[in-house]
């Protein structure tokens, strides 16, 4: 089993939309909401250096961080 954290990262326009932030708590749980703005550039980003590094490690995970 995958112990989970309190922060919960959200994304996309919508997002963005007054009173989002309350409407997801309420349906998902009182857990510390975060808005993240370009995440799939930033994916993207972060699968670029795993692929330039030579693959998945756990170090590629501290650079992502």
């Amino acid at each position: 089993m995958v112990k989970l954290g309190r922060r919960v990262m959200t994304t996309g326009g919508g997002a963005k939309i007054r009173g989002y932030m309350d409407v997801k708590r309420r349906w998902t749980g009182d857990f510390e909401y975060e808005y993240q703005d370009q995440s799939s550039l930033l994916g993207a980003a972060m699968l670029g250096r795993v692929h330039q590094q030579g693959g998945w490690s756990p170090e590629a995970l501290e650079c992502a961080g």
